[in-house]
């Protein structure tokens, strides 16, 4: 079945077979939760249902079925990227331009083609542009029968607050451990590497997005170097790893501040559990499973000259900063002030 294909969103799936049953969809969805863990794929899908012509949407206490069949025409050209009751708009050079709404406009003003309704998905709808998303707001205010959109992004924030006040929002949780897992080893060559594996799994948060920026070799290279650096954190080094580290995470002016963000609460989320595996081992808990295991030695050394209060103290540093990043703080500044207020906290230690 079409819905079986997303992982660790029963919630979702439930919700919206709930709501075919009771005829009870509404015109508009959107999908909000972190990179990779299956929004555009439960879009799809949920697409094909809608659009299947064997879904049963007969009366509103149906029992029958409600996921996309993936045999009939209306599946099979979903599949093909070639069903004409479903448009996907995607941002184009890292925006979605009004032309892409007004298009939207303009067919969901046209009758279906041998079905009941049209959909259309918009995804990373927090890239469209201003003008796009006012001619967006229109058509969600006054909606054509039959029509339904469906919206993902990874922040709500992002998205101006006149268009998700007239959609239904739905959250998706991170993968959990053993799926990302299962996932990984599918579409990663690191089967053979049981703790490489392990710590990828561990660092990658619940999102196969993060997985992909953390495997490839660059990101290994640098969270090693990473690492080193802390290892050995001087006062006087703490503008050079500040720099490195800023330097990990270009600023794309057509991405925007965003991504570099998100880039940065990676390499800060890595320095939380390299703390924290210091702690462990501080305490003589090491051999319960530290985060980083495949760095020991390195933890170990760390641990040895640190108290457990300047390792916990150093870890609320990290985590005001993290919380820090979140509200949009100076990136360059909260980077440099993070450094130099742990590389003192370790010098009177």
């Amino acid at each position: 079945m079409s819905f079986d294909k997303v992982l660790s969103q029963s919630h979702v799936v439930r919700y919206f077979q709930g709501t075919i049953s009771k005829g009870r969809l509404a015109h508009a969805y959107v999908f909000c939760g972190p990179d990779g863990v299956g929004k555009a794929l439960f879009a799809r899908e949920l697409a094909k249902a809608l659009l299947c012509e064997k879904v049963d949407e007969s009366d509103g206490n149906s029992t029958g079925n409600k996921d996309a069949c993936d045999v009939c025409k209306s599946c099979r050209t979903a599949d093909k990227g070639e069903n004409p009751n479903l448009s996907w708009i995607t941002p184009a050079y890292k925006v979605i331009p009004i032309s892409s709404i007004q298009e939207l406009d303009r067919l969901a003003a046209l009758k279906p083609v041998e079905s009941r309704r049209r959909v259309f998905v918009i995804e990373e709808a927090e890239k469209m542009s201003v003008e796009a998303a006012n001619c967006l707001l229109k058509t969600l205010e006054e909606p054509p029968p039959g029509v339904v959109i469906l919206l993902t992004t990874t922040s709500l924030l992002r998205l101006p607050r006149t268009i998700v006040s007239r959609c239904q929002v739905l959250r998706f949780h991170p993968l959990e451990p053993d799926v990302l897992k299962r996932l990984i080893t599918k579409n990663f060559d690191v089967a053979n590497d049981v703790d490489g594996l392990e710590w990828l799994t561990r660092a990658s948060c619940g999102s196969m997005g993060r997985a992909a920026t953390l495997i490839n070799e660059e990101a290994v290279s640098r969270r090693r170097k990473l690492f080193d650096r802390l290892s050995s954190l001087h006062p006087e080094d703490n503008f050079l790893i500040s720099q490195e580290v800023l330097d990990w995470c270009p600023h794309d002016k057509d991405e925007g501040l965003e991504v570099r963000r998100s880039q940065l609460r990676v390499w800060m989320c890595l320095m939380l559990e390299y703390y924290r595996d210091a702690l462990l081992c501080k305490v003589g808990a090491g051999d319960i499973g530290l985060f980083n295991s495949d760095a020991q030695d390195n933890i170990s050394t760390k641990a040895r000259r640190l108290s457990v209060g300047t390792i916990m103290n150093i870890m609320d540093e990290i985590e005001y900063s993290l919380e820090g990043l979140q509200r949009n703080a100076n990136i360059n500044l909260l980077v440099e002030n993070m450094f130099t207020r742990i590389a003192r906290l370790e010098a009177i230690t």
